[in-house]
């Protein structure tokens, strides 16, 4: 019996020799991982989290008075949840990169596996459409636009809730869309988005794409802030995800980017 190409990569991972097959089959595993019932919670989790957000947005909308200092105050949270979002962002991103396999049960197919592509084949990104591409981190933000919209409904808000509404909206907004800003940096010439994203990518409001390049820079072990890249070179200039990698090692042992430079190990000439 001819084994399925996912039924060759779970063999490979378990062997953990990955890096032994050609990689146009590494790309076919990753792509045929993308299974209908991880789809169909897709669709359903976006649909919520998107309702939740617009929810949120409505009454932030309606139930301030927005003068002056309301004004900056919420600038100053959306730019915080800007930051945040950022930091939170890469964090994931570190985390999955650096450590877990696609083997792990419910986490290893649906969030590792993602990764794993994108590194395989940093294109294939561009191929996915917005559901594939956005519904994970639209996912992360239901309990707590659910809770914010529930305070709401219930008449729960004061008058001076407008900071902490716009930090959270501005936060849950950017985590929701940082694989977006993340496939549009990956874009060039043709398959770019056009004057606004590019303006927004010029600006910096957005991860630009000179910035997220170095990422993609083997082992893949720095820049991993891809919503706005605000903090990579801050992160990188204190070391922080080498020292939170050296703490884990230590209390572990276990190997930083192990299964991530099996499954995007380049071939030699003579490998088949």
């Amino acid at each position: 019996m001819i084994a399925t190409e996912e039924q060759m990569g779970q063999q490979a991972a378990k062997s953990q020799t990955p890096d032994k097959l050609d990689m146009n089959i590494r790309k076919n595993i990753m792509k045929n991982m993308y299974t209908q019932s991880k789809r169909n919670q897709e669709i359903f989790t976006l649909s919520v989290a998107t309702i939740a957000i617009v929810g949120n947005i409505y009454f932030f909308v309606t139930n301030y008075t927005f003068s002056f200092p309301v004004i900056c105050w919420s600038v100053f949270g959306i730019i915080i949840g800007m930051t945040l979002a950022d930091f939170f962002g890469g964090f994931v991103h570190w985390a999955a990169d650096t450590w877990f396999t696609i083997e792990m049960p419910i986490l290893g197919p649906n969030l590792i596996r993602p990764f794993r592509e994108h590194h395989i084949d940093p294109s294939s990104i561009l191929n996915h459409d917005f559901i594939e591409t956005n519904a994970d981190t639209f996912t992360l933000t239901i309990p707590f636009m659910i809770r914010n919209l529930y305070l709401n409904l219930n008449g729960a808000k004061t008058d001076f809730d407008y900071f902490y509404d716009s930090f959270l909206i501005s936060l849950c907004i950017f985590v929701s869309f940082t694989n977006e800003f993340h496939k549009w940096s990956h874009a060039y010439g043709k398959d770019s988005y056009g004057p606004i994203v590019n303006t927004l990518q010029k600006m910096n409001v957005i991860i630009p794409r000179e910035h997220h390049r170095i990422h993609h820079v083997r082992p893949h072990h720095e820049y991993y802030c891809i919503t706005t890249g605000w903090l990579d070179r801050p992160l990188e200039a204190i070391k922080f995800w080498r020292r939170l990698e050296a703490l884990i090692t230590k209390i572990t042992g276990a190997i930083p980017r192990d299964d991530d430079m099996k499954w995007t190990k380049l071939q030699s000439s003579k490998s088949s």
